[in-house]
């Protein structure tokens, strides 16, 4: 006998059906708003790689003139 693993419910329960329509569209686009949103927030942090000269040798000493 083959076990048959399935969602319990009353005898008397009605079957539910899922709904099979598409919702309507809101015309907000989230997508777009999320993107725009980290990327404001992304350019609102400070560029630490900016900040260092790449002309200096990256030893971290500086040169002393003897």
């Amino acid at each position: 006998m083959a076990f048959r693993i399935g969602r319990h419910s009353h005898p008397k329960a009605r079957p539910e059906h899922p709904d099979t329509d598409t919702p309507p569209a809101t015309g907000i686009d989230y997508l777009r708003l999320i993107d725009e949103d980290h990327t404001q927030r992304l350019e609102s942090r400070i560029n630490y790689a900016a900040l260092f000269d790449d002309s200096r040798p990256a030893t971290g000493r500086k040169e002393v003139d003897r």
